[in-house]
């Protein structure tokens, strides 16, 4: 909200799509205050951020199957490479019906053919 001298105006920003990068957010409110006509002087300026549900598309980490087994293979033979063993597990379910909750599921290796 920009409050001038004899009156105040609000401006709402929505972006396309949620993000947490200051600069994206800072460049869009600089954008919008640049383009405004203010009919006299400022006297403050308040600023209020509202976070929704997260209602955004959901990018795919890679476009084909192909590209993701290829890729998923190079990690893994540079993750074995550094560190010795290799430290990308999955969780594989034992007992869907166990009292404990740690006895239900555990780790596995991803293989490098997946």
């Amino acid at each position: 909200m920009l409050s001038c001298e004899s009156t105040s105006q609000e401006m709402r920003l929505i972006f396309k799509e949620a993000t947490c990068s200051e600069v994206t957010i800072m460049k869009r409110i600089r954008a919008c205050v640049e383009n405004t006509a203010l009919p006299s002087p400022v006297a403050s300026i308040g600023l209020k951020l509202m976070l929704t549900n997260p209602t955004g598309r959901k990018l795919q980490l890679w476009q084909g199957d192909w590209g993701r087994q290829d890729s998923m293979r190079a990690l893994i033979e540079r993750l074995q490479d550094r560190f010795g063993y290799q430290p990308l597990k999955k969780i594989e379910v034992v007992e869907s019906d166990a009292i404990f909750p740690e006895r239900r599921t555990r780790l596995i290796d991803i293989a490098a053919k997946e």
